[in-house]
């Protein structure tokens, strides 16, 4: 009889294999339109790694091989087996306030970050999201002098990528986050609960991040109806999918201080008495 090492257990992040319909043919020229071997759980240091290991206390392990169809094992070539196993892939189709809530405030307890609002003492910031390719919005930097001006806050600017962990952190002392739809904004998600997060919407532009955003806590946007100041670059975008953009600095300046002013909100119904509040 063989001897089995006893293994504890272990959390193997996978990537289900999408099969396209059979009339679905990749370019002879350029090949398959899209690379489905993802590298992004190789590495434990990886970004989405670090989330993983945040939502579990079980040990992560990489992939094994390019392939990614075999468990890594203790060390050796041969397959892991397993007593017991728990497979699927948990989806929200809708989401409700309640899943989006608990999902944030548990990632937040985790990092040790409070779920309190921003002290209103605190130095008022508002956070606008960097892009850098495309659906830039050109003219930014004069739209967060004004909102500088509007509000007397101060902005900061988020360059996200360095890491999960900096980059949630980089967003817990803002009034307001704001930017142009993308991936950025999903870092929106982890903001204290009386922050609102403020969409720059491209011409005739709507995405998810509204339904899993709206969800968390206070949102508002700005949506270009001028397609004059809709800009394509295409050398990177020739279909105008994801046109950069000269936002209306008075309209969204309007939708800023609102979101501005909402982020306050808790502060205004407090009064000094006997030296405390209320």
């Amino acid at each position: 009889m063989s001897q089995h090492e006893v293994i504890e257990a272990y959390l193997y992040p996978a990537v289900s294999n999408l099969e396209w319909v059979a009339e679905w043919k990749p370019n002879a020229e350029t090949g398959p339109a899209i690379d489905w071997a993802t590298h992004a759980f190789d590495d434990l240091g990886a970004f989405w790694m670090r989330i993983l290991a945040l939502m579990t206390d079980l040990p992560l392990r990489p992939m094994a091989g390019s392939n990614k169809k075999v468990f890594p094992s203790g060390g050796g070539s041969a397959p892991v087996c397993h007593l017991n196993g728990a497979f699927g892939l948990p989806s929200v189709e809708h989401p409700s306030p309640p899943v989006v809530r608990r999902f944030a405030k548990f990632l937040r307890s985790r990092l040790g970050l409070s779920p309190e609002p921003v002290p209103c003492d605190h130095e008022d910031i508002i956070g606008f999201v960097k892009r850098t390719n495309r659906r830039i919005i050109l003219n930014e930097v004069d739209l967060a002098e004004a909102v500088e001006l509007a509000t007397g806050a101060r902005v900061r600017w988020l360059d996200f990528g360095s890491g999960f962990d900096l980059d949630v952190g980089r967003v817990q002392d803002l009034r307001v986050m704001v930017g142009g739809q993308g991936s950025g904004l999903t870092n929106g998600l982890y903001l204290p609960s009386e922050s609102p997060v403020v969409i720059l919407y491209q011409y005739g532009g709507w995405d998810v991040f509204e339904e899993f955003l709206k969800p968390r806590g206070p949102l508002l946007w700005w949506t270009n109806s001028n397609a004059s100041a809709s800009v394509c670059n295409q050398s990177i975008d020739p279909l105008c999918d994801s046109p950069d953009t000269l936002v209306d600095i008075p309209e969204a300046l309007a939708v800023i201080v609102r979101a501005f002013e909402l982020s306050k909100s808790h502060c205004n119904k407090t009064r000094k008495l006997g030296g405390g509040e209320l």
